[in-house]
Parts: C-alpha cells; structure tokens; sequence
C-alpha cells in the first residue's frame, strides 16, 4: 500500500477507496475517517486486515510469476493482511484449539511406500505421537514427520500451525481425512472430486497379471481419487473412470 506522496491521479482515487474499505471494516477507524481525520498506514491495515477476514473485502494482487514482477509485494501483503491460522476456524467463529490435520494429497514412494501430505489447521503436530481419524474410525501412528522442500523432505520434530507437513506409512488414511485428537474428533469438510466423464475398460496382459493390477489400480486411486474403478457384473471387465481419456491413459 503506497504512501499518499508516492503517487497522483487516478492512483491517488483508488488509494482513496482502499482506504474507505478499511475504514468502513472498523467502527473505530469509520468515525474518525467520518471526521476527517487522516488515517494512518497501520490503522489503513488494520481496517483491511479485519475486513478480509470478515470475507467484507477481497483483496485482488497483480503479478508476474514469469519476470517475478510484484511477487515480493504479494509476499509483503500476504503477511500483513492475511488471516493467520489463529484467525481462522471450521464455523467461521472459533479458533481450532485441539489436533486438526486435513490429509490433502497421497503418493506412492517407491522405497518409502505411502507418503502423505497434510496441513496443520490447529496446535502442532509432534513426531512420535497418535492421531484419531474420525471417518476411519481408527488411530493412526505418527512415526517420523518432514517438511516438503521441493522435491526433498526434510526431518523435522513437529510441524506448525498452517504449514504442510509429510507423513509416511500411515495405515488407513486417505486424502480429504482429517487427523484430530480423539477426545476431541474433528472432520473437516472433504475435497469434492469433479465427476468422471469418460470411461475405459482395462485388462491385465496375462491373466497371471490380474492381481498386480488389482494392487497397481488401488495405489493409483489413492494417489489421485478423481479417478474411479469398479467392476461390471454384466461384461466382467474392469472399468476405469475419470476426467478424460489423457487422464485415464496416463
């Protein structure tokens, strides 16, 4: 947000409709506009801030990813107006105070095995601790934790609220589970799956090959559940559903 020396015209008008957004977020920061008076670049960000997590503004940020043109202003405002994870809530009037972890991605690792990416929505997540899965109706172990680093994964003992964190080998959990504590369950609302518009029947190359592909389509399902499998009783064929035939091909 410039300062009112910095710029003239047109930019000067908008700037003025910035700053009556966030006066009209805070009662406190509306009189005093009302009067008048000038506010100040922390109050002007105050009235936004509370504004955006009152979902009464939306912020809208120019950018360039290729040339990285405005993206250290993107990062600037994203620490100053955007709600922490300690303002935000599953009702959108209370703080998550107890274990909520929304698994949002699963992948196969090829020495590791099942690998899954989650985000912490409420108090850390420690290694070494239990979690309670709520739509599986089961505990889970958490053994070892990192923090996704490109394409590394770094060790780390736990991980914080609203960050991304990695876990392997859990038994039971999927992508769109929520890990909570079980005196305390949560379930965050599920990842909703666009619906499967083409379908194509896949068969294994020898009939010695049919359990391996029992096993290749269930780890692939789980790395992506836009994708569905089942069997039809009336043709006896496997059939493969999902978003298009480069999605089910590949």
């Amino acid at each position: 947000l410039l300062d009112a020396q910095s710029i003239d015209g047109e930019a000067h008008a908008l700037r003025e409709r910035i700053i009556e957004a966030a006066a009209e977020a805070d009662p406190e920061l509306e009189e005093k506009y009302l009067l008048e008076e000038t506010l100040d670049q922390e109050e002007i960000l105050r009235g936004l801030r509370k504004g955006i997590l009152e979902r009464t503004i939306v912020p809208v940020f120019v950018v360039s990813a290729t040339t990285e043109t405005a993206i250290p202003n993107l990062i600037d405002a994203i620490f100053s107006l955007l709600p922490s994870p300690a303002d935000t809530s599953t009702n959108g009037n209370a703080v998550i105070e107890n274990q909520t972890n929304l698994v949002f991605k699963t992948s196969a690792d090829p020495f590791v095995g099942k690998i899954s990416y989650f985000r912490v929505y409420g108090p850390p997540i420690k290694a070494d601790s239990q979690v309670w899965n709520e739509a599986r109706g089961e505990n889970e172990r958490v053994g070892q934790l990192y923090i996704p680093k490109g394409k590394e994964q770094v060790p780390t003992g736990e991980v914080g609220t609203g960050d991304i964190g990695v876990v392997p080998k859990l038994s039971v959990t999927q992508t769109g589970d929520t890990l909570s504590d079980k005196s305390h369950p949560v379930t965050l609302p599920t990842i909703e799956m666009p619906n499967s518009v083409f379908d194509l029947a896949v068969t294994p190359k020898t009939q010695a090959d049919l359990d391996k592909m029992g096993t290749a389509l269930r780890r692939i399902i789980e790395e992506d559940p836009s994708l569905q499998v089942e069997r039809n009783p009336d043709t006896r064929e496997t059939i493969m559903r999902g978003l298009g035939d480069v999605h089910v091909a590949s």
